[in-house]
């Protein structure tokens, strides 16, 4: 089986466990893999959904943002509670988190995307094909109508 940019998934499974070894020294080895392993998976449905709509769109670095952004916060249980259908949110307002939530919430979005950059490394290693790929495919999971113009960004 293929990833959707020519490699195999053990071949990616590998530059991914490579990846997380640099990354997280320290975890034990079982660990490391079993982590590594999840995360490939992961990254091979993103790199094949990219692969699938074909084309290269240009990606930039506003696209690698949102696709990071909508991968690793949107997507996480903050993003849920603040977006998701069960979100609670009255006219303006957000919902107080406790100090808890708040190291919660943290812990797992610096894990995201500590990940996230693990895949970013690993796909330009792979080539640019599967690096636009793999951002192709993570705007497509949500993201593709977000901002892509910085200048249009104002906050």
């Amino acid at each position: 089986m293929e990833s959707g940019s020519g490699i195999s998934i053990d071949e990616l499974e590998t530059l991914v466990v490579e990846g997380f070894k640099e990354a997280y020294p320290g975890i034990e080895e079982g660990k490391i893999v079993h982590m590594a392993r999840n995360f490939a998976q992961v990254l091979s449905g993103i790199i094949s959904i990219g692969s699938s709509l074909g084309g290269d769109n240009g990606i930039n670095q506003m696209d690698v943002a949102n696709a990071l952004v909508h991968s690793c916060v949107w997507e996480s249980s903050l993003g849920e509670r603040l977006f998701g259908n069960e979100a609670e949110i009255g006219a303006g307002s957000m919902p107080a988190l406790t100090e808890e939530e708040e190291r919660k919430y943290a812990a797992e979005i610096s894990a995201r995307v500590a990940d996230w950059l693990v895949g970013i490394n690993v796909t330009k290693k792979m080539g640019e094909s599967a690096f636009n790929d793999f951002i192709k495919g993570a705007l497509a999971l949500g993201a593709e109508a977000w901002e892509r113009d910085r200048a249009n960004i104002k906050y």
